[in-house]
This record gives C-alpha cells, structure tokens and sequence, in this order.
C-alpha cells in the first residue's frame, strides 16, 4: 500500500508570526523519524506498507489534541492512498470542533 501525505504551507501565515517553516516541519520529522515514514521531497511523507494510513492520519489526531494551532501554517494537508486523493484539512477542523463540544472526546455533530 502506498500512502504519502502533502502539507501545503500558507506562506502568508509564516510571514506574518515571522516563523520559519522549518522549526514547524520539525514537528512533522520528529514523528516520522519515530514512526518509520520517510520525508520524499519537502513537505511531503510516505509509509508504504499496511500500517501507512493509520500512522500518518495518528499523527494529525494527536497534534490536533494538543497543539491545534499547529494547523494554521497550512492551507491543505493531502493524503494520498493508492492513488486516491483526499484532502484533510476539513477532517481536522471537524474533529477539533468535535472535541471542543464534548471536552477532549470527540463525538462526531
């Protein structure tokens, strides 16, 4: 199974915190580096085998947990099955929204 996620930066939003895109790709690295995913070319992170999508979507529901603002700095977050394109930045707001409404246990609206 192939399986590639692409976190498309907003470039405005560094800009204006004056933060370096590196120090938040660190973040995305330091769980790769654990978690066998490898990062093909910048910003973008492949795990090709059955675990893939499971360990690359626990990263964005941990993150959204405790450090949610994380998301800010991208205008798209992509994630790529076997060819099949799903964009996840609406996954991620709607489960943040979700935890929001229940304290910290998500439940779907």
């Amino acid at each position: 199974m192939k399986v590639n996620m692409t976190f498309l930066l907003n470039k405005e939003k560094f800009k204006e915190n004056g933060t370096d895109p590196e120090i938040v790709l660190s973040v995305i690295r330091e769980f790769a580096s654990t978690n066998s995913i490898n990062e093909i070319s910048f910003c973008s992170f492949e795990r090709n085998d059955e675990h893939g999508a499971a360990v690359l979507t626990k990263f964005l529901w941990d993150t959204v947990k405790t450090n949610y603002e994380f998301f800010d700095y991208f205008d798209s977050i992509i994630l790529t099955v076997n060819d099949e394109r799903e964009e996840c930045m609406n996954l991620v707001k709607e489960y943040h929204d979700g935890l929001l409404r229940n304290n910290g246990k998500y439940v779907a609206a």
